[in-house]
């Protein structure tokens, strides 16, 4: 094969690799944050109060859907992050290796998290 038809098959494979990315990010994202309206939903109207706690907040993309539709149940939960701002701990046995699971991975520093938090309404 030559060199820039395999280019031109590459450039192709990795347009479409994203396109199925991006689909299953979509839609899972869709996926939690119907989740959060149905538990945030449930709890208001079974009149159900407490706190809401994640640990392990990341990007804080879950924890901002938490707050929009606790808020938009009207529901006075208050919202804990809880996080070691270190990424993913070193596997402990070669039982625990995982090609993107990797230690560090996933980190976002505590300054960064509130940012991020403050730019998606939370």
């Amino acid at each position: 094969m030559n060199s820039a038809l395999r280019h031109r098959l590459e450039l192709i494979a990795a347009r479409v690799l994203r396109r199925l990315f991006l689909r299953t990010t979509v839609q899972e994202m869709l996926h939690r944050e119907q989740f959060f309206y149905d538990a945030a939903q449930y709890l208001a109207f079974n009149g159900i109060d407490g706190d809401y706690v994640e640990f392990g907040c990341h990007g804080g993309r879950t924890f901002a859907m938490a707050y929009h539709q606790f808020q938009k149940h009207g529901s006075s939960a208050r919202l804990w992050a809880y996080d070691s701002f270190q990424g993913l701990p070193a596997p402990d046995s070669a039982n625990d290796d995982h090609p993107v699971w990797t230690a560090g991975n996933m980190r976002t520093e505590l300054d960064e998290f509130h940012r991020l938090c403050a730019a998606r309404g939370v």
